[in-house]
């Protein structure tokens, strides 16, 4: 069994983390088998040249800390294998950051926004 495991601390608020991963799964390819609030799991479909790959996300940490641990897996060995679940978890995890870095500018937008009115 070929795998690939990754971590990283992302400032985001911990609640947004799932939620970012179920959107993010379908735009490479993957498809949701289970979520919990605190841990996600999704699968490729089989490719030409590799095996389904399977993807375990758990989370942890306070807002504005998350971890996130990517645990991917698949049947098989070699570099082909190792390289496809590699691949998932570093084009899911892309994904994610661009959803969690909209969903922010939305949050900051009004907020930031300039305000205007009649000047005297």
């Amino acid at each position: 069994m070929s795998s690939y495991s990754s971590s990283w601390t992302v400032p985001a608020p911990v609640a947004n983390i799932i939620p970012a991963a179920v959107y993010a799964a379908p735009t490479v390819g993957m498809k949701v088998q289970a979520q919990t609030p605190y841990s996600f799991k999704c699968r490729s479909g089989l490719t030409f040249t590799t095996y389904p790959v399977t993807l375990e996300i758990n989370v942890s940490g306070v807002d504005g800390a998350a971890t996130i641990s990517m645990n991917a897996h698949n049947f098989g060995f070699g570099p082909l294998q190792t390289g496809a679940c590699r691949d998932r978890v570093t084009k899911l995890f892309g994904a994610m950051s661009n959803i969690l870095q909209a969903w922010a500018q939305q949050q900051a937008g009004p907020a930031t926004a300039p305000q205007t009115g009649p000047t005297s």
